[in-house]
């Protein structure tokens, strides 16, 4: 038997989990999303499933903090701190980026 310690897993948000929780906290269908950001729904939902990435996703981050106040950093993963209220375009409260658990492939 071993002594040595495994090491913790540490969960990673894929750019489709961060997308998923922000519609659902917003409330909002693949097509309202979609349609809030200038997109397809189509391409939300192979976000949202991984089985696609926008080429510009720098772009597509920054029109979600734009409509709806979630920071960019956050949407590409670059920032995993929760937004706190005021964060948001003028002040706005922002989504809250909790609730969903990170999927493990």
């Amino acid at each position: 038997m071993s002594t040595q310690t495994a090491g913790a897993m540490i969960p990673q948000w894929t750019f489709g989990d961060r997308i998923r929780k922000i519609r659902r906290q917003l409330g909002m269908t693949q097509g309202e999303f979609a349609a809030s950001i200038d997109r397809g729904p189509k391409s939300v939902a192979a976000w949202e499933l991984g089985t696609n990435a926008p080429g510009d996703a720098v772009a597509v981050a920054k029109r979600i903090q734009v409509a709806h106040g979630v920071p960019a950093t956050w949407t590409l993963g670059l920032d995993d701190e929760n937004p706190r209220p005021g964060d948001g375009p003028d002040g706005g409260v922002v989504v809250r980026p909790q609730g969903l658990e990170p999927r493990t492939r």
